[in-house]
């Protein structure tokens, strides 16, 4: 029966990479298989541990995003904290899916995830691995659920992954959360729940090293959801803006390279000072109401 079912995996694999009509697969799924078959030439059916870094190799990997760990440690634990009941385990990767640092849940969901590697030094890139959760999170650059028969390797059907993207101060990709269940009785729902934790955990880490590089400069933080953020020097030219600022304004390198001046921007309530925390109202560069910000 698990021959079978290891069979049927990879004809429904090859199906969806070829495009085949009626094969019950979502749009992004079937599209990472396709990559995974035409682009990396990679077998479903082949068995075998992820590619494992040494600790040295790590230490390598991981010096120059120090700044970027210590600021997100503290929200891995607390996601750790938070997930700890319902098994899963925690991890920090790379932009090239290397994991960095790795919480797992204690107890014996722990020989499962040791068992299979699932830990720091281990590297799950969809150009080895496969669709994956934090794989393809990375490649894609956006959140995903890679749930069950969702992965392109059968070995990896015991395991749910939800992962989101992690941007550095400059909007580039840094990295990724990843947090992944080998429970069966959890349902998808379950885990977009979880993902949703993780995504807000992710947003934190992004505001928290944006403050901290910026820590000398006055900073923004626009209306919405509160992800958007510019720093701006005593002279209100924009020396830093983060990844979701960039895509409202338009902004580049080259513009904030130049300082470009917030005022056509944004406009700041006059009395805005560097170290209120109260919201204040802002502008849009024409003078229409945006709304209240920080």
């Amino acid at each position: 029966m698990a021959n079978l079912s290891a069979s049927n995996h990879v004809a429904r694999v090859l199906s969806a990479a070829n495009q085949v009509a009626g094969v019950d697969t979502e749009a992004r799924i079937a599209a990472s298989w396709r990559r995974c078959v035409v682009n990396h030439n990679l077998d479903p059916a082949r068995r075998g541990p992820p590619q494992t870094l040494t600790e040295a190799e790590v230490r390598h990997i991981a010096e120059p995003m120090e700044d970027l760990i210590q600021v997100a440690i503290p929200e891995l634990e607390d996601l750790a904290r938070v997930l700890h009941d319902t098994g899963y385990c925690v991890n920090l990767a790379d932009p090239n899916a290397t994991m960095l640092v790795s919480r797992l849940p204690g107890g014996d969901y722990d020989r499962m995830f040791l068992e299979w590697k699932i830990y720091t030094g281990s590297n799950f890139a969809e150009t080895f691995e496969g669709t994956n959760g934090l794989g393809t999170a990375l490649a894609e650059q956006r959140p995903i659920i890679v749930h069950g028969d969702e992965h392109f390797r059968e070995q990896w059907h015991m395991f749910t992954c939800a992962v989101s993207p992690l941007f550095d101060h400059a909007g580039r990709l840094a990295g990724a959360v990843n947090i992944s269940s080998c429970r069966s009785d959890l349902g998808r729902s379950a885990h977009e729940l979880a993902l949703a934790v993780t995504t807000e955990a992710t947003r934190r880490i992004e505001q928290s090293f944006f403050r901290r590089r910026y820590r000398a400069s006055w900073i923004a933080t626009l209306p919405g959801d509160g992800h958007g953020m510019l720093a701006y020097d005593d002279d209100r030219r924009v020396v830093g803006a983060c990844r979701t600022a960039r895509g409202v304004f338009g902004l580049t390198d080259a513009m904030i390279d130049d300082g470009i001046d917030l005022s056509h921007l944004i406009q700041l309530d006059d009395r805005a000072t560097r170290a209120a925390d109260d919201p204040v109202t802002l502008h849009r560069a024409d003078g229409t109401p945006w709304g209240r910000g920080r």
